[in-house]
């Protein structure tokens, strides 16, 4: 359950990042997908510069968003211990107890992994622009 102040401030915080990005990150995005798009980011003789550059920047980034979330796992997986009313909400709601390998910070920690799926994009689209 969430009482009205925490949902008021989700909402004003995802409105906040919403038109932040709109306004800050958009136009830079754009551009940047329309020349890998249309072949215009590799162009030139330092075309495997570019492309370091690039492989460089997606996998430094991606790693240390990795390393940033098993450090806040494992930092905060014994400081931060799920309440006990959370357990007789689920067990009330579900039927049973939830496992806690697959609950709390531990699931947090397996859904992390989904942020590989958008930088494996990005790269599948930084390749493509390089060799097609």
């Amino acid at each position: 359950m969430h009482s009205y102040n925490q949902i008021l401030f989700g909402l004003l915080l995802g409105l906040w990042l919403a038109l932040t990005f709109f306004y800050l990150g958009y136009e830079p995005i754009m551009e940047h997908g329309i020349e890998l798009i249309e072949n215009k980011t590799f162009n030139g003789n330092d075309r495997k510069i570019k492309l370091f550059q690039s492989t460089a920047v997606c996998f430094g980034t991606f790693l240390f968003l990795m390393v940033i979330q098993i450090a806040n796992y494992l930092i905060f997986r014994n400081k931060a211990p799920a309440q006990t009313q959370w357990i007789i909400n689920i067990t009330e709601d579900c039927g049973e107890p939830p496992n806690s390998s697959t609950a709390f910070m531990a699931l947090a920690l397996q859904q992390t992994g989904e942020v590989a799926l958008g930088f494996g994009a990005y790269y599948g689209t930084v390749i493509q622009s390089y060799f097609f």
